[in-house]
């Protein structure tokens, strides 16, 4: 699935045995569709972080992905 192509290859780019690729992000409105796609082209992962889980927490667990990218693209 795409989890685990996103991971590895964040891994790959903690390797520096990396590919860039094409990265699009949609923008979906409540009725789940598109609004805006973001391309960026040249992507590569720079930094993935995520919450600190506690089992007593009741918070959202938020996963941040960055990305060093050349061309960026907005339809």
């Amino acid at each position: 699935g795409v989890a685990k192509e996103l991971k590895e290859w964040y891994t790959q780019a903690l390797s520096e045995k990396f590919t860039r690729k094409r990265v699009s992000i949609q923008l979906l409105n409540s009725k789940l569709e598109a609004v805006m796609t973001l391309d960026f082209q040249n992507a590569i992962p720079i930094k993935w972080s995520g919450p600190n889980l506690k089992s007593d927490d009741n918070t959202i667990a938020i996963q941040t992905l960055e990305l060093s990218v050349g061309e960026v693209s907005i339809s």
